[in-house]
This record gives C-alpha cells, structure tokens and sequence, in this order.
C-alpha cells in the first residue's frame, strides 16, 4: 500500500496555502468595494491577522462598523454552514469556486496528497473548509467510474454500502447507472434497482453525499495501488 509520505502532505500545505491566500484576495477584494453584506461572517472565515489586515484598509466610518461587528462574532468557527455559504456566494460571483479551486491546489499532486485534503477532518477543513470541500467534490467526480474498467468497478463495488449506491445512482443518467448493473451479479442488480424504485425522494444533498463516498473509495483505492488514476483518466492497474 502506498502511504501518504510527508513529502505529499507538505506540497500540499504548500500548495493549500497558496490557494487560501488567492481566496483571501478575492474576499479582500469583495469588502474594499463596499459590499455591506455579512461582514463579520467573511471576516471570521480568514486568520485574525488577515482580518486586521483589511478592516485597516477600509474608511471611516465603515471600519468602526464592520470591526465592532466583526468584534462580536471573533472566535466563530470558519466551518459554521452559514458562513462558508456566505464566502462560496462571493467566491461563486468572482468566477473562482468549484473545479477552479479543486484544480488550483491540486495541480501536481499526487492522488495521496490531494486525498489527505479531501479525508481530512483536522487540518485543512479547519484552516479553510471550501477548498476541503471542493477537493472532494472536483478532484474526481462521481461520473468518472464510466472511464474505468469492469474490473475496477467490481473492486470499488466492494467498499460501497447498498443503501448509499442506490442514492447515488438516483441522481446518476442512464449510462453510469447501466456501468453499475452490469458490474454486478443479475440478482444483485435486481435488488438495487428494487431500492432505487421503492427508496422515494431523497434530498439533492443526501445524493451527493453518496456519491461522494463513491469518489472516495476510488481515490482511496488508487492511493492503495489498486486502481490508478491519471488526471482526468482512470486505468486499471
């Protein structure tokens, strides 16, 4: 099994670093300008000191605003579901959300570098949880499993609890779901097509959780040597 060296975790705080600084900008950028929304909770989600760093470029009276506000909310956790709704809002507006910031701190990583982003629970959700989630959500997608092999799929089909799957495939098109059948034995496939029919609605967000225990499994069987993944090109090994 291949570890994750020290080598990957440091390129990959080097290169996390580099992408919260270029999400600082933009957030630095967004209140210069004047946008009075949710101040306080923007400036929670950066490092007191970058905080201080803007709240002492801005006029009067608008500084004594924003720091009195941001003075009551100092010590809220920058994984608070509402603030990290608040900044995706804006990094959403500036054009650098999503892929963009998966691809930004995970050029040149390995897949174990980009995993101990996507799995951890300390570090790096702590210190900047957008880029954490969206690592997760973009360094492999669940669509990807249609470039793997029926071997492959077999073996992350192993790993996958039933329930989960069935969620998964409901929010899958037709040609991943027809991947996932024909991996599986007919008496199998027959039950979790029973699943996703008789399951009923399930929430987006309950779907995407699913899926993205899917895209962990590879990334994890890849870090393993079990599967190898190349960029955007998934191939047995």
């Amino acid at each position: 099994m291949n570890e994750i060296t020290e080598d990957d975790k440091n390129l990959a705080r080097e290169k996390f670093d580099l992408t919260h600084k270029k999400i600082v900008g933009i957030l630095e950028e967004y209140l210069l300008e004047g946008w009075a929304g949710d101040f306080a909770k923007i400036l929670t989600f950066m490092d007191e000191g970058e905080a201080r760093d803007v709240l002492s470029k801005m006029e009067e009276p608008m500084r004594n605003k924003v720091e009195s506000a941001y003075e009551t909310a100092l010590g809220a956790k920058r994984t608070e579901p509402e603030t990290i709704a608040t900044v995706g809002r804006i990094l959403k507006k500036s054009g650098f959300y999503g892929k963009a910031i998966s691809d930004e701190v995970t050029a040149g990583l390995s897949t174990q570098a980009a995993l101990s982003i996507a799995e951890d629970n300390g570090e790096f959700v702590e210190k900047d949880p957008i880029i954490a989630l969206n690592v997760e959500r973009y360094f492999v997608k669940f669509s990807d499993l249609l470039l793997l092999d029926d071997r492959s799929i077999q073996r992350c089909l192993r790993d996958i609890d039933q329930i989960d799957l069935a969620k998964a495939l409901i929010g899958a098109d037709g040609a991943t779901q027809d991947k996932i059948f024909r991996n599986m034995s007919r008496r199998a496939a027959s039950m979790l097509k029973e699943d996703i029919e008789f399951m009923g609605p399930v929430r987006t967000n309950d779907v995407m959780e699913a899926q993205m225990k899917f895209v962990k499994i590879m990334m994890r069987l890849d870090a393993s040597g079990d599967i190898v993944l190349r960029g955007n090109e998934l191939i047995a090994n």
